[in-house]
């Protein structure tokens, strides 16, 4: 912000003319944690914690936004710099480099959790079963990422060789269901 009025114009940014590697678009760290925990054979607690780093993600969708000139760096005076240039790099440098919007996809995400109910005897013995469960269960209920786009999963291209880019992509849906198990 050479002039120091808090917001940036396309002469204030500089794009280094020499292409990096910015990284992988695939995660090289995985890791998964389950547990459960079942209390006197009345209730059954399951959840698993998914673990993903090392990767990289465009934000395609921000870019376009910007693009259009609809994104907050394009005409909120209170936008980040960071953000502002990010923009201007993208938008009025001849070089309309993409990797202003590479960022870390890095997250840690519960992907599923669970509890079970196990149905007393003789409500089991009216469906005419030995035993009987209810289960309530939901799957993608956090994540927790400094991704700045939808979703550090979500990948326009279903994640081929080309590289990862968030594009209006959707993000893993979160899902919730209701099972009866029933032992005959």
């Amino acid at each position: 912000d050479a002039d120091g009025n808090g917001f940036l114009t396309p002469n204030e940014i500089v794009v280094g003319d020499t292409a990096e590697f910015l990284g992988t678009p695939y995660p090289t760290r995985q890791a998964t944690l389950g547990a459960a925990v079942t209390w006197r054979e009345l209730v059954r607690l399951d959840a698993l914690l998914d673990v993903r780093a090392g990767g990289i993600q465009g934000n395609g969708t921000e870019g376009i936004r910007c693009a259009f000139f609809v994104c907050r760096a394009m005409f909120d005076r209170n936008a980040p710099l960071e953000e502002q240039a990010k923009a201007m790099a993208f938008v009025f440098h001849p070089s309309a480099t993409q990797a202003v919007y590479v960022e870390s996809s890095d997250f840690a995400r519960l992907r599923e959790a669970s509890v079970t109910v196990f149905l007393p005897g003789p409500w089991a013995s009216r469906l005419g079963a030995s035993r009987a469960t209810v289960s309530l269960s939901g799957r993608n209920l956090i994540t927790w990422t400094d991704y700045s786009g939808l979703d550090p999963e979500s990948n326009w291209n279903g994640g081929t060789n080309f590289g990862s880019i968030d594009l209006f992509s959707q993000a893993p849906p979160r899902i919730f269901s209701v099972r009866l198990n029933v032992t005959f």
